[in-house]
């Protein structure tokens, strides 16, 4: 049991119309333990503190998917650490596999946001849409403002 602020503590119910609420559900880190004494509002999660999460947005500019990848380099990190290969006469517990696990995970995240990135950058450099039909669908056009128009 921990006491407030100890832990990973953060915003209760998670609120998914923000940057925070929509990493945590990414980053399946939804259920946590009531504080004690109760504190009204928060609650202490698994892996990740609404702070910890707002940071890994930060770095990647809002984009959640980079955060996420970021999000699971950290567990990765923390079972790297602390992994373990015990080995008795009829029993073998090996934890590496599981942090090398979560290490490929959040490359191939991190890898494909980039990859998403990198093509959204070439789209726009090579001109983006060069006739706009959205006029008639949306109040402000934001069509051109990419690339070489």
């Amino acid at each position: 049991m921990a006491v407030y602020p100890d832990g990973n503590p953060g915003a209760t119910p998670i609120d998914p119309s923000t940057d925070v609420g929509k990493l945590r559900f990414l980053v399946n880190d939804t259920t946590g333990v009531a504080y004690v004494p109760d504190q009204p509002g928060f609650t202490n999660y698994t892996y990740f503190s609404d702070a910890a999460l707002q940071a890994y947005a930060d770095m990647a500019v809002s984009n959640l998917i980079l955060a996420s990848g970021y999000a699971y380099q950290r567990i990765a990190a923390i079972l790297t650490i602390s992994a373990r290969n015990i080995t008795t006469d009829d029993l073998r517990i090996q934890t590496e596999v599981r942090a090398n696990t979560f290490r490929l995970l959040a490359k191939d995240i991190i890898d494909g946001a980039n990859e998403a990135a990198a093509a959204f950058d070439s789209w726009a450099l090579t001109g983006g849409l060069k006739e706009c039909d959205c006029y008639e669908y949306y109040s402000t056009c934001h069509c051109n403002e990419y690339g070489i128009v």
